[in-house]
């Protein structure tokens, strides 16, 4: 069945704020959710124990990240599982620790698929195993479709384009993606 259905986020920053309250409280962490326009965000989306479970549409929108932590898995999702995030663009800056990334910080578990999207940010990761738009996989699988990177990525050891790093378990899957970067690291 279909995740319940809720309505399109604003262009205010508050609802992504929101969003991440409510997600991060296991709150309508399962719901489909829609970006109506472009917006800046500071919060992240998801944790290890109540990652975000749903769908989310960015309508061809841009997240413009402003994000720093010294935590694991610093990215606009912090923590997804059996999600779906299509029609994004991020854009701006992401800095953390270990296994952060301009999309995803961490795939708990699940059938995941991250579709015609494209991470245009600055990554930098002060430790290691980091990625553009995955900083970690466990024991899921995930699908990119149609993604883009064009973004950067600096700092720390370990880093791949598309997926950081991978747990034994952990399968990706490159459909049609493009790397499109000045930035020299292995795609997966």
């Amino acid at each position: 069945p279909a995740p319940p259905a809720h309505p399109p986020l604003s262009p205010s920053p508050a609802d992504w704020d929101i969003l991440a309250a409510n997600v991060n409280a296991d709150i309508n962490s399962d719901a489909c959710y829609c970006l109506a326009a472009d917006i800046g965000i500071t919060t992240t989306v998801g944790t290890s124990a109540h990652p975000f479970c749903g769908v989310f549409d960015g309508g061809g929108h841009t997240l413009t990240a402003n994000l720093s932590g010294t935590d694991y898995f610093v990215a606009p999702f912090s923590a997804i599982s059996g999600a779906t995030i299509s029609n994004l663009v991020v854009a701006g800056t992401v800095a953390g620790y270990m296994h952060c990334s301009g999309l995803v910080g961490t795939i708990v578990h699940g059938v995941n698929v991250i579709e015609n999207c494209k991470v245009a940010a600055a990554i930098t990761s002060s430790a290691s195993h980091f990625g553009g738009f995955i900083g970690h996989s466990i024991t899921n699988a995930v699908t990119l479709r149609g993604c883009v990177f064009s973004g950067s990525l600096s700092g720390g050891t370990y880093v791949a384009t598309f997926n950081g790093w991978s747990d034994e378990g952990a399968a990706a899957t490159l459909i049609e993606c493009l790397y499109a970067s000045a930035s020299t690291h292995p795609i997966v």
